[in-house]
C-alpha cells in the first residue's frame, strides 16, 4: 500500500538517489582508504605493511567500481556504454576523499584509533557482502516495479520479506533476458539503504580522527539518519524496494555498526 501510495519510477529524486546517492556512503570506505595509506607510509613491519596497503587499496578500488557501475545499472539511468566515463568520475571522488582520510591521518597517530576505524570498516564490508549479497541471491523477492507494472512482461507476482522465490531458476530459464530478470529479483533487502546506513555510526566515528569533529557526534549522527531516510524513500519511490527490503538493508548495517562499536569499547578504546 505505501509502494502504490508514492510509486513514481520517473521521479528524477528517485533516479539521483539510485544513481549517485549510495556514492555518499562508499565515501567513507575511500576515506578509510587514505587513513590506512597514512600508517603504510609510516609503518615499519611487513606484514603490516602489506596488510594496510591492501586495506586501503581495496577501501579504494571497490568502492569506486561499484560507484561507477550502479550509475549505468538498469536499477539507475541505464548506460552501459557510458560505465567508463562513471567509473572513472567516481575514481577522482573516491581520490579526493582518500586524500581527505590521508590528511585527517596525519593530525593523529594513534594505532588504537587505526585499529578502531578498520574494525569498524571490516563490519560494514561483511554486511555489505556477505549478509546483503548472500540474502538478495537466495531470497529472489521480485521488486515492486515489476509486480506493479509487470513492465517487461512477467507474470505479476508478490512475495512477502520471508518467502523465497523458490520457482526463480525455472523461471528464469523461460526468459531470454537474463541479467535484466535478475536485477529485477533482487529486492531484499536494499544495498543502497546498506551503503547509506553506515553514515549513522560511520560520521560519529569521525570525531576519533578530526578534533574539529569531537562534541558534535549527536549531529553526526543525526545527519547520517536522515540521509538513510531519505536514500529509503527513494528507493520505495521508484519501485526499486518495499519497506521492508530498506528497513532490514539498514537494520542489519546498524547492527554490525554496533557490535563493531561494542568491540571497539571494550578492547580497543577503553579509556
Amino acid at each position: 500500500q505505501i509502494n502504490q501510495a508514492i510509486y513514481s519510477p520517473k521521479s528524477p529524486f528517485g533516479l539521483i538517489m539510485a544513481s549517485f546517492g549510495h556514492w555518499v556512503g562508499y565515501s567513507y570506505l575511500a576515506l578509510l582508504s587514505g587513513f590506512c595509506f597514512k600508517f603504510f607510509l609510516e609503518e615499519k613491519t611487513l606484514w603490516k605493511k602489506l596488510a594496510l596497503l591492501a586495506i586501503a587499496g581495496g577501501s579504494y578500488v571497490v568502492p569506486t567500481w561499484l560507484s561507477g557501475k550502479e550509475v549505468t545499472s538498469v536499477n539507475a539511468y541505464n548506460m552501459p556504454k557510458l560505465t567508463w566515463l562513471f567509473v572513472l568520475l567516481a575514481a577522482i571522488i573516491m581520490f579526493a576523499m582518500g586524500y581527505l582520510g590521508y590528511k585527517m591521518g596525519k593530525k593523529n597517530d594513534s594505532q588504537r584509533i587505526l585499529l578502531a576505524m578498520i574494525i569498524l570498516g571490516v563490519l560494514i564490508v561483511i554486511q555489505l557482502v556477505p549478509v546483503a549479497q548472500v540474502l538478495k541471491s537466495t531470497m529472489r523477492r521480485p521488486r515492486y516495479r515489476v509486480v506493479a507494472d509487470d513492465a517487461y512482461g512477467y507474470q505479476s507476482i508478490f512475495l512477502n520479506w520471508w518467502q523465497p522465490y523458490k520457482d526463480y531458476k525455472n523461471f528464469a530459464l523461460a526468459n531470454s533476458d537474463i541479467a535484466h530478470l535478475s536485477e529485477n529479483f533482487k529486492s531484499f533487502p536494499s544495498g543502497h539503504a546498506s551503503v547509506a546506513a553506515i553514515l549513522i555510526f560511520g560520521l560519529p566515528y569521525l570525531s576519533l580522527i578530526e578534533p574539529k569533529l569531537k562534541g558534535k557526534e549527536n549531529l553526526l549522527f543525526i545527519i547520517g539518519l536522515v540521509f538513510t531516510i531519505l536514500m529509503s524513500f527513494s528507493r520505495m519511490l521508484v519501485g526499486a524496494h518495499y519497506l521492508s527490503d530498506v528497513s532490514f538493508g539498514g537494520l542489519t548495517m546498524i547492527i554490525c555498526c554496533i557490535i563493531a562499536n561494542e568491540i571497539n569499547l571494550k578492547f580497543v578504546l577503553k579509556d
